[in-house]
């Protein structure tokens, strides 16, 4: 594995906040990183920094020590706006709460990942149905988002993320909410994701999805372990 060739990586990376009680570590040295394919898997019990880590990896959150780089490029001490540029165009982030806008259609709450952008319109909706598409939603284009069941939504939630076909996708609890039924609905949809090429990063409590990835890694009191893949035991 070459550190040179990855799409992310935590070098020594700490985070700390202040609280009434005093300063609290969340994250300690930990080191991290993802190649490009992967379809990593963290799990880890609740308070362990997992959802820290995956902030400062999707570079919603500065580190309070340590590197980060994306896809070569040390992205820890950018401005705000600069990683929110990187974020637009290169990370797709699904969460548990689907954020759909609820009023309007399936189609315009992919074609939402387009606002700012300088896409034209035909692009925008041929690439919105194309990753529609991939989740099996394009047949309900026109529906509107509130009357979805909640593994519809989550599967809009997946296409607006990968629209614009990022180098990473990251995942936090994407099956939280779901029946046993739904989330595997997602779950393919993550694997073929995987399939085409996109690096897959994704937070969960279910060890039982551990049967999709190709690394695991275990959080535990602000420290991360490599337990390797877990298709071969």
């Amino acid at each position: 594995m070459n550190p040179a060739n990855a799409v992310i990586e935590l070098e020594k990376v700490g985070r700390s906040f202040d609280s009434a009680a005093g300063m609290v570590c969340v994250l300690r040295s930990v080191d991290l990183v993802i190649m490009p394919g992967d379809f990593a898997i963290i799990t880890g019990p609740s308070g362990s920094g997992k959802t820290t880590m995956l902030n400062i990896t999707c570079l919603m959150e500065h580190p309070s020590e340590g590197r980060v780089l994306f896809d070569g490029e040390e992205v820890s001490a950018l401005s705000e706006r600069r990683m929110s540029e990187i974020r637009k165009h290169r990370i797709g982030v699904v969460f548990q709460r689907f954020h759909l806008l609820t009023g309007r259609t399936v189609l315009d709450n992919v074609l939402f990942r387009f606002r700012y952008l300088e896409h034209r319109p035909s692009e925008a909706r041929d690439r919105s149905m194309e990753a529609l598409s991939i989740v099996g939603m394009q047949g309900v284009c026109d529906r509107s988002a509130r009357v979805l069941s909640a593994g519809e939504m989550q599967r809009v939630a997946i296409a607006r993320a990968v629209a614009l076909r990022p180098y990473l996708l990251v995942a936090d609890e994407p099956t939280g909410n779901l029946d046993r039924a739904s989330a595997e609905g997602v779950m393919k949809c993550f694997d073929e994701l995987n399939a085409q090429g996109i690096t897959i990063l994704m937070v969960t409590h279910n060890e039982e999805l551990l049967s999709h990835a190709s690394r695991h890694f275990i959080c535990r009191d602000g420290a991360i372990l490599d337990a390797g893949n877990p298709s071969r035991g």
